[in-house]
């Protein structure tokens, strides 16, 4: 029996009614708060350093726009502002030699100190005023960067309606972004499989940071990585530097540290989990801090000390972060992070259905952890270097029975029908120096070194032959260790103010198939004025075969279950290959509104599909990677081989006014083709090929009153439906089970989805304490989107399966 990727989704039917009294208590919470009058003020601290590196810059200036706060930095580059009134605040920092940086709309509270790290990069005219259009964040940024890159906020994951703290159902407002379903957070990339995505913590590629995560895929029900200990990050859909490992795109993210001067604390109660947070200094003589946030889930808390009734599936899953730094005069600064979480769901029919029917008795979940140490140094302005050292390991497992209540006996029954259980374990020591000959001229040479641990094993209970009993067959079976490296090379050329050039290279190798790639790329930024630019970029971008494709195992039995023989297949894949090509243009039509739109193509070969072909269409024949996707159940043929090919191509638009005066909105719209030809050379469309998508996204901040705002913020997203493969319904009936039209594999389309969100919060600013409360009502009209279709053997039929309805939830947050 081929191998089968099994897994599942919850939809607890109580959870529409609980959210309904939870968030009005939430709301009366939120109103009987006690109240303070009088001028609030807070802090705003932090390091003025060089870009790309932990160089000080001593002597910025550092000023609140259109005020008299300001302040500048030290020898070490630290500087503190003080007694700042709250509110939104613009920040310019500016210094000899450099480019200035505006920050714009930093949300100034009183529960907690604004502290800032702010990378600035040297000018090239060095002796010219620069003008800023831009509305550069709060983060440092990537300058090899030119092209498909999405600087966002933290902030806005926590207040775009539908993003429940998610930075992976934040992202997928972007243009050219797609949604596999409401039940999980993947995100499609122009087309691509979600199994292409890279996530990066601080430099270091950590694996799948969700909760229920599946080998080989980018998304699961909950994010691990928990918003509130991040700072602002780059998100890539394209044509990436030669740094990035990844095929489709790239989660760039950064942690935050601790506050170095005062002790501060968060409570945070929402649908997502009961959290809680600390940081804070060490030392406050060397600035030494540590960030810590735990959260639980909040249906597993109730759960405990109330029943939700029979047949219902409760969530538990847990998280942890935390983070020390260690900065000093000589030695540079040292890092120590770990997040870790543990996720498990059972599915119990009820006994109502069992008497009836055969159900699933199905139980999943992963337990997801990493630890990372990092140092920085910068002996002085032109030389930086960062080495990482990242220990991380993946368990997901998943076991599924049919239970059901014998008729005579009225006896519980069940027998097993799946087992995976998937183990990665991963040390990574990565190391880059950055060299800055000049202010036009940077280097930046690195690699990374993987040593990778594995255990799979997946196995089903069925009848291998016509005719025979039930035995445990096994598909995937792994137990070793393999090596990958990766050594890459990009070089900034600053021609002038107007122009700049990247050129980088990447060299990979791995010994689970003992491969290897040379991958060139380029990319351009011309500046046609102060208020526009003109990008491209270009490349070649591979990814190595995994565990997940070479370790499927063909066994021999006989009649009662001995294994006679078996055969190893898929050890030989190369790398699955794309070329990418991209050409954008951004303009700002004032510094608070600007029009993006890129053209991009993408030519994929090398692809995994199945070694050959069979003389009928089947399963093997259509069958490419390019169509997994989180809680798949495809079954995967026996034997692989790079015989496939793909293209994707399209146009997005992105319209998008950053935050003025309280007031904010994001459109964005993206035209695509995703096409594949699998071993039988036919062209079809993707799963993913859903052709259109858009999204719009407005806010507004309103003054209440002097201490309390009212946060409006509405989200809509239309897009296409993705493609599936329809099921024969009179032959499924015939043969009891589920029989698919592979003649017509992906022809057809899900009905279009649509969804509103909506979200009403309130913000109060005590003297000490801040605190916000918000409503948010998911799909608000209601629309029920289809998720897949199935055949349902109880009742002989295919019945459709939909997604989320009105969903509303509260959530309450405290600084202090």
């Amino acid at each position: 029996m081929p191998p089968i990727l099994i897994g599942g989704f919850f939809m607890p039917k109580f959870r529409k009614h609980f959210m309904l009294k939870y968030s009005y208590y939430l709301l009366v919470i939120f109103i009987f708060s006690t109240t303070s009058y009088g001028q609030n003020t807070q802090v705003i601290t932090g390091r003025v350093v060089e870009y790309g590196s932990i160089h000080p810059i001593p002597g910025a200036k550092i000023e609140v726009d259109q005020t008299n706060y300001r302040s500048v930095s030290d020898s070490l580059g630290y500087f503190t502002i003080s007694n700042v009134p709250i509110g939104r605040v613009n920040l310019v920092v500016s210094a000899f030699g450099f480019k200035s940086a505006y920050l714009t709309n930093l949300d100034l509270v009183t529960g907690k100190q604004l502290a800032l790290t702010i990378e600035l990069m040297e000018d090239v005219t060095s002796l010219e005023e620069v003008t800023i259009v831009s509305d550069d964040k709060q983060n440092s940024f990537n300058e090899t960067i030119k092209v498909s890159r999405r600087q966002f906020s933290i902030e806005e994951s926590k207040r775009y309606a539908g993003s429940l703290n998610d930075v992976q159902r934040m992202a997928s407002n972007f243009a050219g972004i797609t949604t596999a379903n409401d039940q999980v957070n993947d995100i499609i990339v122009r087309g691509n499989s979600p199994s292409g995505m890279l996530f990066r913590l601080d430099g270091m590629n950590i694996p799948n940071p969700n909760h229920w995560s599946m080998p080989g895929s980018a998304g699961g029900t909950v994010s691990m990585l928990n918003s509130n200990v991040l700072r602002n990050s780059d998100f890539l859909t394209g044509a990436f530097p030669a740094e990035y490992d990844a095929f489709s795109g790239v989660f760039d993210l950064k942690s935050r540290n601790g506050n170095y001067n005062k002790h501060e604390f968060l409570v945070q109660l929402g649908f997502n989990g009961l959290e809680a947070g600390a940081e804070g200094p060490i030392s406050k003589k060397s600035r030494a801090t540590y960030l810590f946030n735990y959260r639980k889930s909040l249906l597993e808390i109730l759960a405990s000390i109330m029943s939700f009734g029979t047949g219902s599936a409760v969530p538990r899953y847990q998280d942890a972060f935390l983070k020390l730094h260690f900065p000093t005069k000589k030695a540079g600064h040292f890092s120590l992070i770990a997040n870790g979480g543990t996720s498990k769901i059972h599915f119990v029919p009820d006994s109502e259905q069992q008497n009836n029917f055969t159900y699933e008795d199905l139980t999943s979940g992963s337990n997801t952890g990493f630890t990372g140490f990092i140092h920085q140094i910068s002996p002085s302005s032109k030389y930086s270097f960062t080495t990482t050292l990242l220990a991380s390991g993946v368990l997901s497992k998943t076991s599924i029975d049919n239970t059901w209540i014998d008729s005579i006996s009225l006896s519980s029954m069940s027998e097993p029908f799946a087992r995976n259980s998937f183990l990665d374990s991963k040390i990574e020591l990565a190391h880059h120096a950055q060299i800055k000959l000049n202010a036009r001229n940077y280097f930046k040479i690195g690699t990374y070194l993987d040593y990778f641990l594995g255990n799979y094993n997946q196995k089903a209970f069925v009848a291998k032959y016509d005719f025979s009993p039930k035995q445990w067959i096994t598909g995937i079976d792994y137990k070793g260790s393999y090596i990958q490296s990766i050594v890459y090379f990009n070089y900034l050329f600053k021609a002038n103010e107007h122009i700049d050039f990247v050129f980088g290279l990447a060299y990979k190798y791995q010994n689970l198939t003992n491969k290897q790639s040379v991958d060139p790329k380029f990319s351009a930024l011309f500046r046609t004025s102060s208020k526009g630019a003109i990008s491209f970029g270009t490349g070649l971008y591979s990814k190595a075969p995994t565990i997940l494709h070479t370790s499927i195992v063909d066994y021999e039995y006989d009649a009662i279950g001995n294994v006679l023989g078996s055969q190893k297949y898929n050890t030989n894949l190369k790398y699955m290959k794309s070329w990418h090509g991209v050409l954008g243009y951004d303009h700002y039509i004032t510094n608070h509104l600007h029009i993006k739109t890129e053209i991009y193509y993408q030519y994929l070969f090398d692809v995994v599909t199945a070694l050959t072909k069979t003389d009928s269409i089947s399963a093997d024949n259509i069958y490419a990677t390019l169509n997994d996707f989180s809680f798949a159940f495809e079954s995967i043929p026996y034997r692989l081989g790079n015989n496939g090919k793909g293209r994707n191509y399209g146009l997005e638009l992105t319209v998008e006014h950053s935050m003025k005066k309280g007031f904010y909105f994001l459109i964005t719209g993206s035209l695509f083709q995703s096409e594949y030809q699998a071993v039988d050379k036919v062209w079809r469309n993707t799963r993913f090929n859903s052709n259109f998508a858009c999204n719009g996204l407005v806010g507004k901040e309103l003054g209440l009153a002097p201490k309390i705002k009212l946060l409006l913020d509405l989200k809509t997203s239309y897009m296409k439906g993705n493609r599936y493969i329809p099921l024969i319904e009179s032959a499924s009936k015939l043969k009891g089970e589920a029989v698919y039209d592979y003649d017509n594999a992906y022809q057809d389309k899900l009905p279009d989805f649509f969804r509103m969100d909506v979200r009403v919060g309130f913000k109060f600013e005590g003297k000490k304490i801040t605190q916000e409360a918000a409503f948010e009502a998911q799909n608000i009209t209601n629309r029920r989107n289809v998720y897949m279709q199935q055949y349902n053997p109880n009742e002989n039929t295919i019945t459709t399966l939909y997604q989320n309805g009105f969903l509303p939830m509260g959530f309450y947050r405290i600084y202090f």
